[in-house]
């Protein structure tokens, strides 16, 4: 199954297009009710030459093409830091020097099966730092941040927070040892999709160039 930009997975359609020209889509339609032949009717797109377009059959009516980029993926190398009162607080931002910090994959954690990166026993939270590059920012048309977490985390994009679970209220600062208000497990490990939480407003938020995904994760205890 594929999940749609939801998290859900509906059933899906691929068509491919075996010919050597575009393949104009326009007004066709698709149906799953022969008395209603036109049911859900194309918007204006196209397929290249052996190339393959896949709809889900959602009932969503969503006909805005968008094409989705992972520019984070799981086991990029993270410059990392475990969390301590000596860590200034700009270290969330593009300018700070993280050439000191630690690096490794992703995720990091007490390594019992689902961490890469292991962090001593009795850690309280860890700080992670991964940048990425954009050019036509205009042309994004949402950005989903898709995170594994055990057992709370607050993330941040150029300095600024984008989403956080079980740390408290909305951007209220956060202490290196404050505790995770719940217990949580990691839903990747046992083959589940991790959480996805939709970034609003990221047009004030990214910039052409480097930009900065930086996200501290704590325990609720030790």
């Amino acid at each position: 199954s594929y999940s749609d930009e939801d998290n859900d997975s509906p059933d899906w359609i691929e068509l491919y297009n075996a010919g050597d020209s575009v393949a104009n889509l326009q007004d066709w339609s698709l149906t799953d009710d022969i008395k209603n032949p036109r049911k859900w009717v194309f918007p204006q797109v196209t397929i290249d030459p052996q190339t393959t377009l896949l709809l889900f059959a959602s009932g969503k009516d969503r006909k805005e093409i968008l094409y989705y980029q992972t520019l984070i993926k799981q086991g990029d190398e993270f410059a990392y830091a475990i969390g301590n009162a000596a860590i200034p607080e700009n270290w969330k931002t593009v300018g700070f020097n993280d050439s000191g910090w630690e690096k490794g994959p992703s995720g990091f954690g007490f390594g019992d099966n689902d961490d890469a990166t292991p962090v001593p026993e009795g850690t309280i939270s860890v700080l992670v730092r991964k940048s990425f590059t954009l050019t036509n920012i205009s042309e994004i048309k949402e950005l989903l941040l898709h995170i594994d977490f055990d057992d709370g985390f607050v993330a941040y994009i150029n300095g600024i927070e984008v989403a956080r679970k079980n740390m408290g209220e909305a951007n209220s600062p956060v202490l290196y040892d404050q505790m995770a208000s719940a217990a949580v497990d990691p839903l990747v490990v046992y083959g589940n999709a991790p959480e996805c939480f939709p970034v609003t407003d990221f047009s004030n938020i990214l910039v052409p160039g480097t930009n900065l995904l930086s996200v501290e994760v704590h325990n609720c205890s030790t």
